[in-house]
C-alpha cells in the first residue's frame, strides 16, 4: 500500500472496532506487536507492515475474520480454508465459484458473486447489514482481497479495469487510486471489482500446501500479491513511491537492489529488459507527485517544492518545464482554464 492516508484509515478503523468490542489500546498494540503511540485523530500514522499486523491480530483478538463489523462474524481459519478449497478448481472461474459458495454456506452477512458481461467480468460484494460496516471498511477491503486471491491462484497480477463503491471516499480519491491496483469510482450502484473475462479461463497453478505462505502477509502493498512473480518494474515502482512519500528522497540503487536480493548490475539489466531504468522510475514518481499537487490550487509552490524533494523553487520550475513544456504557474493557469469548460 503506497497511500499513507488510506493505510492510516484502515488501521484506525480496526483499532476503533476492537475498542468498541471492549479491548483497550494498550492491549491492541501489545497483541499486534507494534509500538504504542498517542491516539489524537490525524496525528497517528501506521506503516504498511503495521497495518498487516493490526489486521491479523485484531481479528484474532475478536475471533472474527469480519472484524466485528457484521451481525454474526466469521470464525478464524475460514479464509485459509477457503483458499485451500479454491486451489482445487481447474480454472479461475471454477475456483471463484467454489470460494463464493463456501462463504454463502458459512455466513449470511456477506455475499460474493461473479458476473460476466460482453468483454468484462466483475466480482460483487454485498453486505446484508451495511449499516454495521459504518466506516465502509469491509466494502473497501474485500474487493482488494479478491483481486489478491484471484491473482495468486493463477500466478499473475490481474490487470484491474476498476473498483466501484456506493459510498463517498473517506480520503482523497488520489489516495485510493495510488493504493488500489486500478482506478476507483464512488457513488456507484454496488461494490464491484472489474477485470477482463479472459482471466476466468486461466488455469489455477496453486496447491493447498502453498496457502500458508500466501495468507501470512508481512507488508500490505496493494499493488503486489504475495507469491506472484510480477515485473520488477512494477514492484520497484511501488517500493520507491512508498519510500519517497515518507522521506522525500530515493535510496541509492545499490541499497534497493539488496532489498530485492539482487546485485545492482542485475537490477539494472532487468529494468533495461522492461524498457526502463532506475533513473526513469524515480523521475516518473517525482513527476506524478508534483503534478498531483499542482492540481491543488491551495497548495503553495513552496510546499510542492518540499513534497517533490527539490532543493528550491527554481529546480522545481525547471523540472515542470521539462515534463509539461510549461512553468508551474503556467501549468496551473492552463488547468484553471480547462476547468471552466
Amino acid at each position: 500500500m503506497t497511500a499513507p492516508q488510506l493505510a492510516n484509515r484502515f488501521a484506525q478503523v480496526l483499532i476503533d472496532t476492537a475498542i468498541a468490542h471492549g479491548f483497550d489500546v494498550k492491549t491492541i498494540y501489545k497483541a499486534s506487536g507494534i509500538p504504542p503511540r498517542g491516539q489524537r485523530p490525524g496525528a497517528v500514522s501506521y506503516s504498511s507492515d503495521e497495518l498487516a499486523k493490526l489486521s491479523r491480530h485484531i481479528k484474532l483478538l475478536l475471533q472474527d475474520e469480519f472484524c466485528g463489523l457484521t451481525a454474526t462474524g466469521c470464525k478464524i481459519g475460514s479464509f485459509e480454508f477457503m483458499c485451500e478449497l479454491a486451489t482445487a478448481g481447474p480454472t479461475l472461474a471454477d475456483s471463484l465459484h467454489k470460494a463464493f459458495r463456501f462463504y454463502a454456506i458459512l455466513s449470511d452477512d456477506i455475499r460474493f458473486s461473479l458476473h460476466t458481461q460482453e468483454n468484462n467480468t466483475f466480482i460483487q460484494v454485498q453486505l446484508t447489514a451495511p449499516e454495521l460496516d459504518r466506516y465502509n471498511f469491509l466494502s473497501e477491503w474485500w474487493p482488494f482481497v479478491w483481486w489478491g486471491v484471484a491473482s495468486w491462484l493463477i500466478g499473475e497480477n490481474i490487470h484491474c479495469l476498476g473498483f466501484e463503491f456506493p459510498h463517498a471516499p473517506a480520503v482523497a480519491i488520489e489516495d485510493y487510486n495510488e493504493a488500489f491496483p486500478g482506478p476507483c469510482k464512488f457513488a456507484q450502484p454496488a461494490v464491484r471489482f472489474y477485470f477482463d473475462k479472459r482471466y476466468l479461463d486461466k488455469p489455477v497453478v496453486r496447491s493447498a500446501s502453498e496457502v500458508s505462505s500466501f495468507i501470512i502477509v508481512r507488508n500490505l502493498d496493494f499493488g503486489v500479491v504475495p507469491g506472484v512473480t510480477s515485473q520488477i518494474k512494477q514492484r520497484l515502482h511501488h517500493r520507491l513511491k512508498n519510500i519517497f512519500q515518507s522521506s522525500k528522497q530515493f535510496p541509492p540503487m545499490e541499497d534497493i537492489a539488496k532489498e530485492f536480493c539482487l546485485s545492482s548490475q542485475t537490477l539494472r539489466r532487468r529494468l533495461e529488459e522492461e524498457e526502463t531504468s532506475y533513473r526513469q522510475l524515480k523521475e516518473d514518481i517525482r513527476r506524478d507527485v508534483v503534478v498531483k499537487f499542482l492540481k491543488m490550487p491551495n497548495v503553495s509552490i513552496a510546499e510542492i517544492t518540499l513534497q517533490g524533494g527539490f532543493s528550491d523553487a527554481s529546480a522545481l520550475a525547471r523540472a515542470v518545464k521539462g515534463w509539461t513544456g510549461l512553468y508551474p504557474k503556467q501549468y496551473r493557469e492552463l488547468l484553471g482554464h480547462e476547468n471552466l469548460h
